[in-house]
């Protein structure tokens, strides 16, 4: 029932499926996933997941459309939704029996984003780069 509303359904313990107008749009939803789980695993071991606000999730979406890759977010029937927090899945997804253990639900778009704290940049330059260092080997 979600196909008409999604291109990329992830299985429980299963791997991904991936669906698009061609073979090649099916393959490239599967890495424009695999990229997006590679990041978030990058900033949860810098510390936290920071999540795009609304306005941000809006030019990304707008970006994709521009390169001709359609998100069922920006259909009319959408509009009103929270584009962060896969209302489409909302009604089923306590029915997969899957919890959600790894990271934190983004937060609700329609409130601002509290920060608690202001981002130390030397720090996190610090610890991106003793990071690459260590996986090349390198002393820092």
């Amino acid at each position: 029932p979600f196909v008409k509303d999604s291109n990329v359904v992830i299985l429980a313990n299963h791997g991904t499926v991936s669906f698009g107008e061609t073979v090649e749009k099916a393959y490239w939803w599967t890495e424009i996933l695999d990229a997006y789980c590679k990041i978030l695993m990058l900033a949860k071991d810098l510390g936290r997941v920071t999540y795009l606000s609304k306005n941000e999730t809006q030019e990304l979406l707008a970006l994709k459309q521009q390169w001709g890759f359609k998100d069922p977010r920006l259909d009319k029937g959408m509009e009103d939704c929270d584009i962060c927090a896969n209302d489409v899945f909302r009604t089923s997804w306590g029915n997969t029996g899957v919890n959600r253990t790894a990271f934190d639900p983004p937060p609700a778009m329609n409130t601002p984003q509290a920060s608690n704290q202001p981002v130390d940049y030397e720090a996190v330059v610090k610890a991106v780069t003793e990071q690459v260092c260590k996986e090349l080997g390198l002393s820092a």
